[in-house]
């Protein structure tokens, strides 16, 4: 779907990163991907994300 969107390229293009530092572990476009995604999952926000990246059964 990204690449069929070109959401990587959109992103990449127009949104600066501002962080620095220990905060720039994930790029901004990973981290916007997976907001986009889990909203699209009906999740309301990343910490359903969090939460089932601790959950052994996804841990497989």
């Amino acid at each position: 779907m990204d690449e069929r969107l070109g959401l990587n390229m959109l992103i990449e293009r127009h949104l600066a990163d501002p962080r620095t530092g220990h905060n720039r572990q994930f790029p901004l476009r990973d981290l916007f991907r997976q907001s986009v995604y889990s909203r699209l999952a009906g999740y309301e926000d990343t910490n359903d994300a969090e939460r089932l990246a601790e959950d052994p059964t996804f841990r497989m």
